[in-house]
């Protein structure tokens, strides 16, 4: 389980410095302007009906299931391959049809605060993007494919190549002169993913058709299949409908604010794409074949650990969400204004930062388990949470209160979510622990704040990471119960260095 995280970490980390790299070029350049807010849009209207189906259906249905064939009949799982993969290309024909041909309807409903030309604009790069549908639906199918036979590396690249894909894209905005090539950015990438996809898996001898497919043993598999997922179902379209209702939000406060919510998202899920995805890819794979027992007995463990690590990280965004913006993207286009909005949403969300990271991989355990009609009742009321605050809240609070719904989304889920494996005890013990440094750690930081104001924003920064390192990590170390948690991840880097 280790090496798998060890592998998917470093292609998150890759990606994610592509990404850091995408995001500084298309702040510079477009800032939180109208061609930058309709990419956004069309992208979050081209995987919203992809999401609905796709991402819970393959983690909580194909993969436990096609991971129980492969060790008892290689039949059955071909069968069941074959009948997925079937299945999921006439669901990207229908999701294609839906948003290529009801592209302005899409965008009329996701955006109502978007004046005419931006509409059209964003109907124009929707139509674009619907094209990477079937290239998307695939390339996740096959990456989970390679997955189930404990190899990782199309799911370590596909953030990578994606970025890559959107670098080119905007770069070929700018000098030609046509947003639209933002949009065509993403369908390349897809397609280099998938073409990488398949040769992968054609090199490995993982994908191939079976020779006597039986039509009986597909349509079994498939009735296992939605068995499964029937309840998953939902789970994606509260997800979806959640981000539709923060999109509405965003478009009724200010068109800037579109494309500010997603500068701010990729800040925080920095530890979401290095710590929660790969843990709950490789806990799917490894859970799913575990008894309870065992299972609840590693979760407390990895829990109290991503304890210690994620909230003193949360704390750090709390407290200097402002320089954060200012450094990674004031320049160019990207104005006075465009930050103090970014900061605003990166601020609400850093509060339950920890809690979205942590509840992320507890939802994974969940679904290896088979347990997805409680992620189902669990995810509604968190997303009912989060809605209700972003509607209710909106006019008085502005962009903070798109950040203050995900957090409270994240701690009502994660409440939830550890209750269900019976965690509460372990978990209580070590946030309070965490907490009780929190407290001296923010005087400090008040202090700096005042000793430091005659050097520059980006050393500022940089002194403030280096005192953040340097007190959790002796606070961690003067605390037994702290450090007997943290020894194992050491045991284990401590073995992969000597490798």
């Amino acid at each position: 389980m280790f090496k798998a995280f060890i592998l998917l970490f470093s292609g998150s980390m890759l990606g994610k410095l592509v990404g850091f790299l995408r995001e500084i070029l298309v702040a510079t350049i477009f800032g939180t302007n109208t061609y930058i807010s309709a990419y956004r849009v069309a992208q979050t209207a081209t995987l919203i009906p992809v999401e609905m189906f796709l991402s819970n259906s393959l983690e909580a249905g194909f993969l436990p299931i096609y991971l129980r064939y492969i060790r008892n009949d290689k039949k059955m799982a071909q069968s069941f391959l074959g009948g997925i993969i079937m299945l999921f290309l006439l669901l990207s024909a229908l999701v294609f049809a839906f948003i290529y041909w009801g592209a302005s309807y899409w965008v009329s409903i996701l955006a109502p605060g978007m004046d005419y030309q931006a509409k059209l604009l964003t109907s124009s790069m929707l139509k674009v993007t619907s094209v990477a549908v079937p290239l998307y639906i695939l390339g996740a199918l096959l990456a989970r494919l390679e997955m189930a036979y404990n190899k990782y590396l199309l799911a370590s690249l596909r953030s990578t190549i994606q970025s890559i894909g959107l670098v080119v894209g905007t770069l070929a905005a700018f000098y030609l002169k046509n947003a639209i090539f933002l949009a065509w950015g993403f369908v390349w990438a897809y397609m280099i993913y998938m073409l990488i996809a398949f040769l992968r898996l054609k090199k490995l001898n993982i994908l191939k058709w079976p020779c006597d497919l039986s039509w009986k043993l597909i349509r079994e598999t498939l009735v296992l299949f939605w068995h499964t997922i029937k309840h998953v179902l939902f789970v994606p379209m509260l997800i979806q409908t959640n981000i539709a209702v923060e999109r509405i939000v965003a478009s009724l406060i200010s068109v800037s604010v579109i494309a500010a919510v997603d500068y701010a998202k990729f800040i925080s899920e920095i530890g979401m794409v290095l710590l929660a995805v790969p843990l709950g890819m490789v806990g799917i794979v490894t859970f799913s074949v575990q008894d309870f027992s065992i299972v609840k007995q590693k979760l407390e463990q990895i829990m109290q650990l991503l304890l210690i690590l994620v909230m003193p990280i949360s704390l750090f965004i709390m407290y200097y969400h402002s320089d954060i913006i200012q450094v990674v993207y004031v320049r160019g286009a990207f104005d006075s204004v465009s930050a103090k909005i970014t900061g605003q949403i990166l601020f609400g969300i850093s509060i339950g930062l920890w809690a979205d990271i942590l509840s992320y991989f507890l939802v994974k355990a969940l679904y290896a388990q088979l347990r997805s009609k409680e992620v189902l009742i669990y995810t509604f009321v968190a997303v009912v949470m989060g809605i209700l605050v972003k509607l209710l809240l909106y006019k008085r609070l502005g962009p903070l209160v798109l950040g203050l719904g995900v957090s409270v989304n994240a701690i009502t889920r994660c409440i939830f979510v550890i209750h269900a494996f019976g965690l509460i005890r372990p978990f209580y013990l070590s946030f309070m622990k965490i907490a009780l440094g929190s407290l001296p750690y923010i005087l400090m930081c008040y202090f700096i704040s005042h000793l430091f104001t005659n050097i520059s924003q980006l050393l500022y920064l940089m002194l403030s990471i280096a005192l953040f390192i340097i007190y959790w990590a002796t606070y961690v170390l003067l605390n037994p119960q702290l450090r007997i948690h943290m020894s194992p991840l050491w045991e284990k880097v401590k073995g992969l260095i000597k490798r």
